[in-house]
């Protein structure tokens, strides 16, 4: 062999081995990684059908020191909001609040007559309770709002129009509050 041959068959020799030796250290650093054995997780506590279903809703209710409006976030099962969304929140805040230093401000005695939604506007209609036994502008304002701040909280509603008894209601009987057009967010 000449030379040439002879240094070209130890460089591709030394190339083999060089190979070789990277692919055993490789193959056994792999293998030295699968031999630890993994431990299945097993969860603490079931999760229950009732839990998977449960979402967050926001409700606002006046602050017992104050006359804001604050949000409440309760968790209830989602089967819950899927009749009437719109339904099922207002009876939330007239069943009142969870939350410490909350309290309802929807006047006792109120109830649901309907809950439609129409385009993006809800048409609550609820029965004279709710108008005749408010006297207080701000107390007016407030019930309003904390059902319109609710109600705006699902996404497909920007407004919600009010009726009493199923007839539109100019305003509170006992106060100078307007209830004639449709109230959006504030």
């Amino acid at each position: 062999m000449d030379n040439k041959r002879l240094k070209m068959f130890f460089g591709i020799t030394l190339i083999v081995i060089i190979l070789a030796v990277a692919s055993f250290y490789i193959f056994k650093q792999l293998s030295n990684n699968n031999n630890t054995i993994l431990e299945e997780y097993t969860p603490q506590e079931e999760i229950s059908d009732v839990q998977m279903r449960s979402t967050i809703v926001k409700l606002y209710f006046k602050e017992s020191n104050s006359e804001n409006l604050k949000c409440e976030n309760r968790t209830i099962d989602s089967k819950e909001l899927l009749s009437n969304p719109y339904l099922t929140l207002t009876n939330l805040l007239i069943s009142g609040p969870t939350e410490e230093g909350l309290e309802s401000i929807i006047p006792t005695g109120t109830t649901i007559n309907s809950a439609t939604l129409s385009g993006e506007t809800v048409t609550l209609d609820l029965s004279s309770a709710f108008t005749s036994t408010i006297s207080d502008v701000n107390v007016a304002s407030n019930a309003v709002y904390s059902i319109v701040n609710t109600l705006t909280e699902l996404t497909e509603v920007s407004s919600v129009k009010f009726l009493i008894d199923g007839n539109e209601s100019s305003s509170f009987s006992n106060c100078d509050f307007s209830l004639k057009d449709p109230f959006v967010r504030k």
